[in-house]
């Protein structure tokens, strides 16, 4: 699943600026919901072809990167927030929480 979500972040995986989605992933696999709420953050963080990509940790502990001015994803099971992170201006609310898996941060 925190593949699905990288992917999903990842502005340079999409297909006319959304990602392509296989018909039997989205209906038969059981993972619905979940493919709608990255969707729904790429929507909501204005995530398009050219937007950036910036890591702040990439380890064998996990992942976090901001995509974009508005969005940030964690992969793993370390302890961070964006709010932890001296970088990151602004306000942070938690839009996907999926515990140990990942957490997708948008800017308010």
């Amino acid at each position: 699943m925190c593949l699905l979500a990288q992917i999903f972040e990842s502005p340079y995986c999409v297909f006319f600026l959304q990602p392509a989605i296989f018909y039997d992933h989205f209906y038969d696999f059981g993972i619905h919901d979940m493919i709608t709420e990255l969707i729904e953050a790429r929507r909501r963080a204005g995530i398009h072809c050219r937007s950036s990509i910036k890591i702040f940790h990439a380890n064998n502990e996990g992942y976090v990167s901001q995509v974009g001015d508005a969005l940030v994803l964690k992969l793993g099971q370390f302890d961070w927030n964006p709010s932890k992170e001296n970088q990151l201006e602004g306000s942070w609310q938690k839009f996907v929480d999926k515990g140990p898996d990942y957490q997708v941060w948008l800017r308010q």
